[in-house]
């Protein structure tokens, strides 16, 4: 009679221990098989909508509609495996990538029933980080953490307080020359002390963090890295995934806005709200102009002139080399003179801030 006095715990325990053998029965090779089958799948269907859309533009529309819910489905199809998976390494390594598609209680679940092998491997480690951390979202703090640029030398965050952050996760490749080129115009058009510009590469390795700027030398911003991968505070605090993905942080450390990809009107308006000015006929002009050994020079010369070489608006530097004033036209030019040095002139253009390094004029004593 003794089993069946132990047969409601056999009933009770029954589904875990169908679950444990589920979990055991699950091997890495048919998770990539399936893996590899969803998104054959996906290609396929997607390059034939493709070409349907190249050769019936009339249809676009419906064909981006089916695009999309295309992407849903094999997403949805890429969650589902990577939970079903879990307790294989590539599984749990694909959780991770996908867990803000997925509710933490959820995850903590399928956490648990992990064997404890998993839940201590670096990809169980940072989905237990994701679970107890809240992530970085919009109208919340920025989160600062340690990061090295490509020579070794650490990031200095306390120079990023009180100014404008603009922080890139990742796509160096993916925003293209376009991309690039827009981040280097926004890094000259704007002043150090009212803007900046991070770059985090996803690196795993020095030398891999140095191959970025070897491989983009015009790069100007800051490029940095904690050389962490997939178990870094970018993807664990910030829930980074998509590349890139852009972070707008105010002068008081809040996120205002987190968009996917270079969003140049955006980026552009945030870090330069001055600019909106001109429709109210009144275009702000700023910037710094600095000797030839990058000391800033005061009561420095700027003028605005027009087409005819005539003053119409000036001003002088201030003691820290520093000038501000409203222009009549962007059309015109802005001029920068002081004695000793060598006159400069410059078309206003789209510009509104201007850092000037003066050249000596060796025939002026």
């Amino acid at each position: 009679m003794k089993w069946i006095k132990a047969l409601p715990f056999f009933l009770f325990a029954f589904p875990f221990f169908q679950k444990a053998a589920a979990q055991i029965s699950k091997t890495e090779g048919e998770y990539l098989r399936k893996d590899s089958i969803l998104w054959k799948e996906y290609y396929q269907k997607d390059d034939s909508l493709a070409r349907i859309a190249g050769e019936s533009p009339d249809q676009k529309d419906r064909i981006r509609a089916e695009r999309e819910a295309l992407l849903a489905w094999a997403s949805k199809g890429n969650c589902a495996l990577a939970m079903e998976y879990a307790s294989t390494p590539s599984g749990l390594q694909r959780l991770f990538w996908v867990r803000m598609d997925i509710g933490k209680d959820t995850l903590q679940q399928i956490l648990s029933s992990l064997p404890k092998e998993m839940q201590n491997s670096p990809y169980g480690q940072s989905l237990k980080q994701h679970i107890d951390y809240p992530q970085v979202k919009e109208g919340g703090r920025c989160y600062y953490f340690a990061c090295t640029a490509d020579g070794g030398t650490p990031l200095d965050w306390e120079s990023m307080l009180q100014k404008k952050l603009l922080i890139v996760y990742g796509g160096i490749d993916c925003m293209g020359s376009d991309g690039r080129d827009f981040l280097n115009r926004l890094y000259d058009e704007t002043a150090r002390e009212d803007f900046d510009i991070i770059y985090y590469a996803p690196a795993t390795s020095q030398e891999e963090l140095a191959q970025v700027k070897k491989r983009f030398p015009e790069i100007r911003f800051h490029v940095v890295s904690d050389l962490k991968g997939d178990h870094s505070p970018m993807k664990i605090r910030y829930g980074s995934q998509a590349q890139p993905t852009c972070y707008l942080v105010n002068e008081q450390g809040i996120v205002e806005q987190i968009c996917f990809g270079i969003r140049p009107s955006v980026i552009g308006t945030f870090a330069r709200p001055q600019a909106a000015s001109a429709e109210e006929g009144e275009i702000l002009i700023r910037g710094t102009i600095y000797g030839e050994n990058r000391e800033p020079l005061s009561g420095a010369n700027v003028t605005e002139t027009d087409g005819d070489g005539r003053v119409v608006s000036a001003t002088k530097t201030d003691s820290n080399g520093k000038f501000s004033f409203k222009i009549r036209s962007r059309a015109h030019d802005i001029n920068f003179q002081q004695n000793g040095y060598y006159k400069q002139q410059q078309p206003i253009g789209s510009k509104s801030v201007f850092h000037i390094q003066m050249e000596i004029d060796p025939y002026v004593e």
